[in-house]
């Protein structure tokens, strides 16, 4: 027969696991699942050939 206090400690998933888990989740699919952005030259003027120094 199972001691039940034991089966909770050792065996049963604790909520702060389980947060952690949804929260790792949800950051690998919004991750991999977005698309490809190509970047722009807006956003990286000093590589455009701007102004010279």
């Amino acid at each position: 027969m199972a001691n039940l206090p034991t089966l909770v400690d050792y065996f049963m998933p604790k909520p702060s696991i389980d947060k952690a888990s949804i929260r790792m989740d949800d950051l690998l699919k919004q991750r991999y699942s977005e698309e490809k952005v190509e970047p722009v030259e807006a956003d990286f003027p000093d590589l455009t050939g701007g102004t010279d120094l």
